[in-house]
């Protein structure tokens, strides 16, 4: 379901719907209203619906009937404003429908008869400013005959191709369409003040049957009566085919009076809702307008965004420059502490490293020639299978050289030989010690070892 505001426009009048459309059916109307077209600009400016149609019914208009090859159906927009500006040459700035209504035989080959309604862009052209000024834009402008043609031709689904006469009546006039083919070939406006069947309508419906048989070649079967009242009295005259009334089953959910009364601008909203682009007569430049209009807003749209998302990303980037200068500032303090406080460790390294040979040399001299040094290291000697008996020290060049004698307890010469052995041992081991020369008496089980203590900085040999 589709709800369309539809405009009903002639030279003096203005009919308004807000209907709602489903399935090829008006199935309800929210809003109507007749009122003169100097009151369409205040209605447009309170209304606030943005998007409509209009269903146009200008005085003046021109019809035409051309010959074209089917072959170039593709062209016929561009073949058909040729055509009408050389039948009509004062007719410039135009906007145009064409339906196909037969074919003929010209010069033996056979052509498409084609009727031409054209409008001219001036007719429309003020109503288009005048909704563009209200802002609202215009979906889709239809010439009123065709719309009501579409309409009558739905209650006709038996006989489509009959051809017929199509009375209509609208504010102030009373339109005779003919339908060919089961298009719209030909049209003829009627001055009328009300809905009525009347003595000059008839006359009017007699003329256009004569000039459809004399012009045409044509002569319709009967006259189908769209939302014509039954007259109140006999009117004068007969005519010269068939009336019938024509049922409007796409209107039958609405009532009838408002169906007759509203007929135009329902007639384009449910033309509308099921092939809009069929018939459009839009003027191009204000189709090109609104193709224009609408990328521009979506431009501006894009842009909008783009700023909002530029504006958080520059906010975003401010708070990390504010943390980043912050943290800057915090890591320069704790640099400018730092540099002072190598600078105090450069020049106590460079103090250190001063003192700190003549400090080596002194604890290497002090350890070297400290006899006590060497006498309290010598404990590690001791064994349970050895046993010292006299020690002497003699101060030498760096060293301390020690004189060592002593006893093994052991039962037998090989013990005493690996006790021998292990004594030598142990005492190379002791850091600073080195065995001169050494010494043993097996039989009494007795060593001798003339060795050396430099303080613990030498290697043992």
């Amino acid at each position: 379901m589709s709800d369309v505001l539809s405009f009903y426009l002639d030279d003096s009048v203005v009919q308004v719907v807000n209907a709602s459309v489903s399935d090829g059916m008006v199935t309800a109307v929210h809003e109507y209203g007749t009122f003169p077209r100097e009151q369409l600009e205040a209605y447009l400016t309170s209304c606030r619906t943005k998007t409509c149609i209009i269903c146009c019914n200008p005085d003046l208009f021109y019809q035409n009937t051309f010959n074209f090859p089917p072959a170039a159906s593709k062209h016929y927009e561009s073949l058909i404003p040729l055509e009408v500006r050389k039948a009509l040459p004062d007719l410039q700035d135009f906007t145009f429908f064409h339906r196909i209504v037969g074919e003929a035989t010209v010069d033996g080959v056979i052509m498409n008869k084609v009727a031409v309604f054209s409008y001219t862009d001036e007719s429309l052209s003020e109503s288009i400013s005048l909704f563009n000024r209200c802002g609202k834009t215009i979906s889709t402008i239809y010439a009123a005959p065709y719309p009501i043609f579409r309409l009558a031709a739905a209650s006709c689904p038996d006989d489509p191709d009959t051809t017929r006469l199509i009375v209509a009546s609208l504010p102030n006039e009373k339109m005779i369409l003919l339908s060919l083919q089961g298009e719209l070939a030909f049209i003829r406006k009627i001055p009328s003040s009300d809905a009525e069947l009347r003595s000059a309508d008839i006359h009017n419906i007699n003329m256009t049957i004569d000039y459809c048989f004399q012009s045409l070649r044509v002569r319709p079967s009967e006259a189908l009566l769209v939302n014509l009242c039954e007259p109140s009295s006999e009117p004068s005259g007969t005519v010269g085919i068939p009336l019938r009334v024509s049922p409007l089953p796409s209107l039958a959910a609405i009532s009838p009076e408002l169906a007759e009364s509203y007929i135009a601008p329902l007639a384009a909203a449910l033309h509308h809702t099921i092939a809009p682009a069929l018939s459009d007569i839009t003027p191009p430049e204000y189709t090109a307008f609104k193709i224009e209009k609408t990328h521009y807003t979506i431009a501006i749209a894009v842009m909008v965004l783009l700023s909002v998302l530029l504006g958080c990303l520059a906010y975003t980037q401010r708070t990390a420059i504010t943390d980043l200068k912050s943290a800057i500032g915090t890591t320069r303090g704790q640099l400018v502490r730092a540099d002072k406080e190598l600078a105090a460790y450069r020049t106590l390294e460079s103090e250190a490293k001063q003192c700190g040979r003549p400090i080596e040399s002194l604890n290497r001299l002090c350890a070297a020639i400290n006899p006590a040094a060497a006498l309290a290291t010598l404990s590690r000697f001791n064994s349970p299978a050895c046993t010292l008996r006299q020690v002497a020290t003699q101060k030498g060049d760096g060293f301390i050289g020690l004189h060592l004698e002593g006893d093994f307890r052991s039962g037998n010469l090989g013990e005493t030989q690996r006790a021998y052995e292990e004594a030598l041992a142990r005492l190379v081991r002791i850091p600073g010690y080195s065995i001169a020369s050494s010494s043993l008496d097996i039989n009494k089980k007795s060593f001798v070892i003339e060795a050396r203590f430099n303080g613990g900085t030498g290697q043992s040999k």
